[in-house]
C-alpha cells in the first residue's frame, strides 16, 4: 500500500492530485510543515519511509527523481 502525505496548501494539493492522476492514498496535512512533519523530525520533502508488511522500517530517504522511487523498490523488496 502507498500513502502521501501533502503539506502544500489544500488547493496545490487538489490540483496535484488531479494533474498527475495520483491513484494512491493521498493525504493533506493543513498545518503544512508545523503539523505530522513536524512530529516526525522531516527535515525535506519529499520524505519516504518504506515500511515492511510485517511493520517494519525498511529504508527511509528524501528526493526524488524519475527512477528513484523504482530503485529503491528493487533495492528493498526481494
Amino acid at each position: 500500500m502507498l500513502v502521501s502525505i501533502s503539506i502544500d496548501n489544500n488547493k496545490v494539493w487538489k490540483e496535484a492530485t488531479a494533474a498527475h492522476d495520483i491513484s494512491w492514498i493521498n493525504l493533506h496535512d493543513p498545518k503544512s510543515i508545523n503539523g505530522i512533519a513536524s512530529n516526525y523530525g522531516l527535515t525535506g520533502i519529499p520524505h519516504y519511509v518504506l515500511i515492511s508488511p510485517a511493520n517494519k522500517v525498511i529504508d527511509i530517504w528524501m528526493g526524488f527523481s524519475e527512477e528513484l522511487l523504482t530503485r529503491k523498490m528493487e533495492e528493498n523488496i526481494k
